[in-house]
């Protein structure tokens, strides 16, 4: 193993803090290459907002695409290499990554990038479809910012719409648009397939966001579920596990996240095919190759968990590269404890969730949260301010 280039896969909220911590830390000699299809950060968390209304994101709108190779222009010539696109296959016996290059004109071409340590943080797609809850399409920001526009303007033409899955982007999307358009006459429907709404909450959180939605006109329909939708020239036919069958102008599926590892070989995932780590975010049978974020198998996959992650790997990966053993390693302690704040609109006080085992009050997820959807954290991850 000559190669004294550190690779680090996806540049979101796990991957940009690495690279940069790894080029301020590590010895001069070494070179970080970091690898993703888009050369924006996507703050996807105001996703649920964008799609309906950007504007309602205040000053911050600017702000919900950020070009990040600007802030690598302060490192040393030589030390940072930027490529664009995105792994389709991992070699840990060469410690080769191949990468298929894309541009926004898309031509693509494959490249094998040595690695002395690999880090991955390619986080997770949506498993129902390219509504830009997450990188859309080609992952670049142009595909996303294309997949926003063209989900902003099916719902603005859709006079009913069926959104399934009544986790936090469901309910938090169904506030939107209840929001902007309760006196338009649209009609909003919410299925969850639990007893309630955010069924990983306590059942009181869920029925705080019922309240709100009912009275934005969203109908709220629990433990029912699409089975399978049908589109029939500008309608879908949607037939529910109750037996039913009904039709809509636009179904958004919120539900289920997929790991982006297809180039990961199949025995360092589990049977989902997530990463599978050690105590340290390592995988167990190569010592060099990390993971952080939505990637690894711990679950809780939210970007509470990120920090976590982070002062593990950038600990350890230092740790390793300088010579030294576990015993110096920082250990993850994974918390399965829920963290969830779910703004229903711009509306003050609209929202709840829960933190540090209370329920929030609405007025307090809307300060935390429904202002701006925090749009204003996404600069400096960006910038490693």
């Amino acid at each position: 193993m000559t190669s004294k280039n550190i690779v680090v896969l996806g540049a979101s909220f796990a991957g940009l803090p690495m690279t940069h911590y790894l080029i301020k830390h590590l010895p001069e000699e070494y070179t970080i290459t970091l690898v993703s299809p888009s050369t924006h950060l996507y703050w996807n968390i105001a996703a649920p907002r964008a799609i309906v209304d950007p504007e309602l994101l205040g000053k911050g709108k600017d702000d919900l695409f950020i070009p990040i190779l600007p802030a690598f222009e302060k490192y040393p010539s030589g030390r940072f290499t930027f490529v664009q696109g995105k792994a389709v296959s991992t070699s840990p016996e060469t410690n080769t990554v191949t990468v298929q290059t894309i541009n926004e004109s898309m031509d693509v071409k494959q490249v094998n990038i040595e690695y002395l340590h690999l880090i991955v943080a390619t986080g997770s797609s949506t498993a129902g479809g390219d509504w830009a809850f997450k990188a859309a399409g080609s992952g670049t920001d142009v595909a996303t910012r294309a997949a926003l526009g063209s989900t902003r303007d099916k719902i603005a033409a859709a006079n009913r719409i069926v959104i399934s899955g009544a986790g936090a982007t469901g309910c938090e999307l169904a506030g939107e648009i209840g929001s902007k358009y309760h006196k338009s006459g649209k009609h909003v429907t919410l299925l969850s397939s639990a007893s309630g709404l955010l069924p990983a909450a306590p059942p009181s959180v869920g029925k705080a966001a019922e309240g709100h939605l009912t009275k934005m006109g969203v109908e709220v329909r629990n433990n029912v579920k699409v089975t399978s939708e049908t589109k029939k020239g500008d309608v879908t036919e949607l037939v529910l596990s109750t037996g039913e069958t009904i039709e809509t102008d636009l179904h958004i599926a919120t539900w289920g996240l997929v790991p982006n590892t297809s180039f990961m070989p199949k025995d360092l995932l589990d049977g989902s095919g997530w990463i599978v780590t050690d105590k340290y975010l390592k995988t167990p049978t190569h010592s060099n190759i990390w993971a952080l974020g939505d990637v690894t198998h711990w679950g809780n996959r939210g970007i509470g968990a990120v920090a976590e992650h982070y002062k593990s790997v950038s600990t350890n990966v230092l740790a390793a590269i300088t010579g030294k053993d576990e015993s110096s390693f920082n250990e993850y302690k994974h918390k399965d404890d829920l963290a969830l704040i779910v703004p229903l609109g711009p509306w003050f006080g609209r929202g709840t969730g829960i933190l540090f085992g209370w329920k929030v009050w609405g007025v307090f997820a809307w300060a935390l949260k429904g202002r701006t959807y925090m749009i204003s954290m996404a600069r400096p991850i960006v910038e490693a301010a």
